[in-house]
């Protein structure tokens, strides 16, 4: 357990010095694109980056530097996308809001609110269709549950019993209006749950629960028992989108009586359960804080060397190309059923 939690320590501290990086960066211009960042809600791309397998399928939202780093995204290709390089895993086409790398199976991040979430259900009932033995993460905010494509996906899911863990990151906020102006029910999960779904609520900064969440949800999805939900509040240290940074001093490699007064800090959180543990000292931490350091600031550097011009074709990606045009000569139905019936086809004219 405390090597688990050593690691998910380790992928924290990456993407809060990565997001700390980029917003000391911004106000230089050389970042062109709007960008959402996810200080202090470092905990969930951690720890599901962790529990996922290589060939998962992750979808994000328009605030997922964080689930792409975890992922196993490219730190320079991710730094080269924002400063809008043809070198960027968008190919400098997408920005911070539309992340893809279909090399690590992070199949990309939408400006629309709750836009992912349909895709997500798409690559599932593929691998569900194939019988495949990965799944699809599906991330979203809080925001997003007030969109009726979730509810029309989760229905989908729950019918194919598709293999989609649906993570809801409940910052409380739709950019700047709190949810108890914009729902009648705080809680996120409980709606979920009375649809049939697997469903599970875990308090803010309680990042062992969220461990064991998740791997449950995992294992529900992988055994073709479907879909599962997690709502997890998290606290946005953030504006909305942009660099300002609203939230408490950054001093998790400080001594825990420095640092960890006031504010529910997940890195200091998890920090405290390994020294308690033994597992970690703070002379560690410091030396880790160094080493992510040195990485960031190479990783710029190189994705500085890669920043110009596109150099392709703007409305390139735009449509597909080179895709089969046959059907198979029979459809496997996914759920064994078939469907039988007498009526002709005919074209009907709604005027």
């Amino acid at each position: 357990m405390s090597a688990d939690k050593l690691e998910i320590l380790k992928k924290m501290v990456r993407v809060r010095m990565v997001e700390l990086y980029v917003a000391k960066r911004y106000p230089e211009q050389k970042m062109r694109c709007p960008t959402h960042l996810c200080l202090g809600q470092e905990a969930v791309p951690a720890v599901c980056g962790y529990f996922a397998d290589r060939d998962d399928i992750f979808v994000g939202t328009c605030r997922s530097h964080g689930h792409y780093l975890a992922k196993g995204g490219n730190l320079t290709a991710l730094f080269a996308e924002l400063l809008g390089s043809g070198k960027g895993c968008s190919k400098g086409l997408g920005g911070s809001m539309h992340l893809i790398d279909l090399a690590v199976n992070f199949w990309g991040t939408s400006a629309i609110v709750g836009g992912g979430i349909p895709i997500a259900a798409g690559a599932a009932f593929r691998l569900r269709y194939e019988n495949a033995p990965q799944i699809v993460v599906a991330f979203l905010g809080d925001a997003a549950v007030e969109e009726g494509v979730v509810y029309e996906t989760v229905n989908f899911a729950l019918l194919h019993k598709l293999p989609l863990v649906f993570v809801c990151e409940n910052n409380t906020l739709a950019i700047t209006t709190p949810i108890e102006l914009r729902q009648c029910s705080t809680t996120l999960h409980d709606r979920f749950q009375t649809m049939g779904m697997n469903s599970f609520y875990v308090a803010e900064n309680d990042i062992s629960q969220l461990m064991a969440a998740i791997r449950v949800s995992y294992d529900h999805a992988r055994t073709g028992l479907g879909p599962a939900f997690i709502e997890y509040r998290v606290s946005r240290w953030c504006a909305h989108v942009g660099p300002a940074f609203e939230g408490p001093v950054d001093l998790w490699w400080q001594p825990p009586a420095v640092s960890s007064g006031g504010y529910g800090c997940p890195i200091c959180v998890m920090r405290d359960e390994l020294i308690a543990e033994g597992a970690i000292s703070l002379e560690c931490i410091r030396s880790l804080r160094q080493q992510v350091q040195e990485e960031i600031e190479q990783a710029y550097r190189e994705a500085e060397r890669t920043a110009g011009p596109i150099g392709q074709d703007p409305a390139a990606f735009v449509y597909a190309s080179g895709l089969a045009c046959e059907l198979p000569s029979r459809v496997r139905p996914i759920r064994d059923i078939e469907f039988h019936h007498a009526e002709t086809s005919k074209i009907v004219n709604a005027f």
